[in-house]
């Protein structure tokens, strides 16, 4: 999309930081689908680990869950930050961008 990507991390509630050099705001961190991903950490009774499957659960509930991803009461939300040097906890919720990160050619959310 833009050759002016930041480095971008997706924190994970264990503690994991996944690292995106090139994101391409389509959810994919690190070849991991922050959709799929979403949706283990909140609904694990519906995942069976095939990524096409819970990414179809993880865009249901990030987006049905308040209708525009603002879902303060979700376990384990989705929680980015360009620093590598965050906490999952100390993170704000990731807020829905209908521009998939992008304002004018240059990332400045997800």
């Amino acid at each position: 999309m833009t050759d002016k990507c930041k480095t971008l991390y997706l924190y994970c509630p264990d503690g994991t930081i996944i690292e995106e050099l090139e994101y391409d705001g389509y959810g994919t961190f690190g070849g991991q689908d922050a959709y799929a991903l979403l949706a283990r950490w909140n609904l694990p009774e519906l995942c069976n680990g095939d990524d096409d499957n819970d990414r179809g659960f993880g865009i249901d509930l990030f987006f049905t869950a308040s209708g525009d991803g603002q879902n303060m009461d979700m376990k384990y939300p989705l929680k980015f930050s360009f620093s590598p040097h965050k906490k999952y906890e100390d993170l704000p919720v990731a807020l829905y961008c209908e521009t998939q990160g992008f304002i004018d050619d240059e990332m400045y959310i997800f």
